[in-house]
C-alpha cells in the first residue's frame, strides 16, 4: 500500500520581512507595538489593522526564500517634460534612488509554494506608487513574458494612479498595460491581483481590478477617484465605508477580502487549482487532436468542470464572494450542463467582457 503524499506546508511568509517604519501605538486599537512580534505576524496587529508594506516587504512575503529574480531593473525614469512644480521631478527621482528605491513597480520571477510565477509589486513610497512610463513598461514586459511562457502572473498594487509629472505619457501606460492584460487572457494564463491600501486611479482601472481573481486586504481603500473629490463634485453624502474593501466586495468589484497572514496560502492554493501551461509537454491547447479535452482543468470561480472526464462540478449553493467555496470546500457530485451547475455570487458580478465569453459556455 502506497502512503498518500503529504501536502507541502505553505508558510505565511516566504522569508523574513524587512523592518518598516511603525508608529509607537497601533492606530486601530491604540496598543503599544512590539516590532519583532508584529513582523512575525506580517505586520498585522491583533486588532486586524494592516500596516502598509513596501515593495521589498511584499517580495519577501510572497516569494519563496531565495527564489526572487528581478527583471528590468535597469529601466529607469527620467524627467522628459522638465517638470518643476512643486519640486523638480529629476531631483525627486534622484532623492528616492539615494534612499534605495528603484521605481514604483518591481517585477520579476520567483516561486510561490514551489510553483514558478511572475510577480509584480507596487511600492507606494516611490511617488505614491504612481503609474509612470517605466512602471508601465515593466508591467507590460512582465505580462507579455508570462503570456509567452505560460507562468501565472501575480500583481500586488498600492498606487495613487498615473504620475502627473509625466503627463499624457503616463496616461498612455493605462492603455499599454490593459492591452497586456488582454494578451494574458488570450493566452489563458492565470492572473491574480492583490489590492492593498490604497489602490486608486488608472492603476485600479487598467489592470488591478481586471484579474481572474481580485483579492483585497481588509480595510484597503480601493476606487478610481477619491471620496473627497467625489463629494466636492456631487455634493452628495457618501455611504459609510465608501470605497473600502468590504464596500467593493459587496458590489462585486473584488472577489474576496483576505487577511495578510492567509494571503500566501490562498495564492498557493489558487495556483494548484487554476490551469497553468506546461510548455515542455505542449499542454496549452484546450482540445487535443483527437477532439478530447486536454488534461488540465478549466476552472472559473464557482463554476468548475474537470476536463479529463467532461464532468461538470458545481460549488455549494451557499457559495459567497467573501470566501468562494470553489477554493475552500469539497465539491458535491457532478451534474451535467443545464442541470444545476451554477456560478457563485462573486463570478456573476465579475466585470470584464473579454473573460465572460468562456464562463459556463462549455469551453
Amino acid at each position: 500500500m502506497v502512503a498518500a503524499k503529504k501536502p507541502t506546508e505553505v508558510r505565511i511568509a516566504g522569508g523574513k520581512l524587512p523592518p518598516i517604519p511603525l508608529p509607537t501605538n497601533c492606530p486601530g486599537c491604540g496598543v503599544s507595538l512590539d516590532h519583532e512580534e508584529l513582523r512575525r505576524h506580517t505586520y498585522v496587529c491583533e486588532c486586524g489593522h494592516h500596516f502598509r508594506l513596501g515593495g521589498d516587504a511584499w517580495i519577501a512575503l510572497i516569494a519563496d526564500r531565495g527564489s526572487w529574480k528581478e527583471r528590468y531593473g535597469d529601466v529607469r525614469s527620467h524627467d522628459l517634460l522638465n517638470w518643476k512644480v512643486p519640486k523638480p521631478y529629476q531631483e525627486t527621482l534622484e532623492q528616492l534612488r539615494d534612499e534605495g528605491l528603484n521605481e514604483a513597480v518591481r517585477t520579476g520571477t520567483c516561486t510561490l509554494g514551489g510553483r514558478a510565477v511572475w510577480l509584480a509589486v507596487f511600492d507606494f513610497r516611490f511617488v505614491g506608487g504612481t503609474l509612470s512610463i517605466v512602471a508601465g513598461e515593466r508591467l507590460a514586459r512582465g505580462m507579455e513574458q508570462a503570456a509567452a511562457s505560460g507562468l501565472p502572473y501575480v500583481l500586488v498594487s498600492a498606487s495613487g494612479g498615473a504620475r502627473m509629472q509625466e503627463g499624457v505619457l503616463a496616461l498612455m501606460q493605462m492603455a499599454k498595460v490593459n492591452a497586456a492584460v488582454g494578451r494574458l487572457d488570450a493566452a489563458r494564463v492565470p492572473f491574480f491581483s492583490v489590492l492593498t491600501d490604497p489602490t486608486f486611479g488608472g492603476t485600479a482601472a487598467s489592470l488591478a481590478l481586471l484579474a481572474d481573481i481580485n483579492i483585497a486586504e481588509p480595510g484597503a481603500a480601493i476606487g478610481f477617484t477619491g471620496p473627497r473629490v467625489i463629494k466636492q463634485a456631487t455634493y452628495a453624502d457618501l455611504p459609510a465605508g465608501f470605497q473600502s474593501a468590504d464596500f467593493q466586495l459587496a458590489r462585486g468589484q473584488v472577489d474576496m477580502v483576505v487577511a495578510r497572514p492567509e494571503l500566501r496560502r490562498l495564492l498557493a492554493h489558487l495556483l494548484e487549482i487554476y490551469p497553468w501551461r506546461d510548455t515542455a509537454a505542449g499542454r496549452r491547447r484546450r482540445r487535443s487532436r483527437s477532439g478530447r479535452w486536454s488534461s488540465w482543468p478549466v476552472i472559473r470561480t464557482g463554476l468548475i468542470r474537470w476536463t479529463t472526464s467532461g464532468e461538470w462540478r458545481r460549488t455549494s449553493s451557499s457559495c459567497t464572494a467573501t470566501a468562494c467555496q470553489a477554493t475552500t470546500r469539497p465539491w458535491p457530485a457532478a451534474s451535467a450542463p443545464g442541470t444545476g451547475a451554477r456560478r457563485c455570487s462573486s463570478d456573476t458580478r465579475r466585470a470584464g467582457a473579454s473573460r465572460s465569453a468562456w464562463r459556463g459556455t462549455g469551453e
